[in-house]
């Protein structure tokens, strides 16, 4: 998948990757080049709490939109599949197959930058609604090969939101990054929501009406991770990639001490 980068964004504290990049189907570059490696001795605040001996985490903020923000406008689900993006806004034509579920990793300023405990999340829905669940995802990188996303290390429980509101889910993930000493392959964790039914729209915002927007990539797997692997998974490829799309969820993130 051929592209050329626009933009950059930071591997959370760890490393500026090329993967907000223009693909040749509008979507972003594919950040799946690395395969899978075996893990040695890691380097870092693997536990995510405490990285200066003093323990705990310092007070939690609040990452990505604002409470106000999260008003989805999409009616996009699982069952579309992805678009693929060759206008400029939608209409777009969509991939023939999608599913009855699905997982979506985006880069939206909702992922933390450093090791810590995401106390919960924040999400907003229109006026259709199902089962949801957050997931702890991550991410790996490796200098001359590139990044590859993602595993999944952990799944939230399910939830359904409340419509047109904004509902609070209680999470308690534990984000860690850092460096294989071994292999020097970077990892760092992520949040990824799945949406688990396939007439509810994966809530979010289009910033370009359908449209590319690379600084705003996004990762999906049909169907949701959860439905096919029991967690930690192997780092395991994207059935398609676009951009543009944010989801309407903020986290409560505490970072480590």
């Amino acid at each position: 998948m051929a592209g050329s980068c626009t933009s950059w964004f930071l591997l959370p504290a760890l490393v500026a990757l090329s993967v907000a990049c223009q693909a040749d189907d509008g979507g972003p570059a594919d950040p799946n080049a690395m395969t899978d490696a075996t893990m040695g001795p890691l380097t870092g605040d693997s536990d995510g709490g405490d990285a200066d001996g003093t323990g705990g985490t310092a007070p939690p903020s609040t990452l990505g939109p604002t409470d106000a923000s999260l008003v989805p406008d999409s009616i996009v689900t699982c069952a579309d599949g992805f678009p693929v993006q060759i206008n400029p806004s939608f209409p777009q034509p969509f991939t023939g197959t999608g599913a009855t579920s699905c997982t979506l990793v985006s880069y939206n300023g909702v992922q933390p930058t450093v090791p810590g405990v995401v106390v919960s999340a924040n999400i907003g829905v229109g006026p259709v609604t199902g089962q949801m669940r957050f997931v702890r995802m991550r991410i790996l990188e490796q200098a001359g090969v590139g990044p590859a996303c993602c595993s999944a290390e952990e799944y939230g429980q399910p939830f359904t939101p409340a419509a047109n509101s904004v509902t609070t889910v209680p999470l308690g993930f534990t984000f860690e990054s850092g460096t294989d000493v071994e292999t020097k392959i970077r990892y760092a964790d992520w949040i990824a929501l799945e949406v688990l039914e396939p007439a509810v729209p994966i809530p979010g915002i289009w910033t370009a009406n359908g449209g590319a927007d690379v600084t705003l990539p996004d990762y999906l797997w049909l169907p949701a991770l959860s439905a096919r692997f029991p967690a930690p998974t192997q780092n395991l490829r994207s059935e398609g990639s676009y951009s543009g799309f944010t989801p309407t969820f903020n986290i409560l993130f505490a970072p480590a001490r």
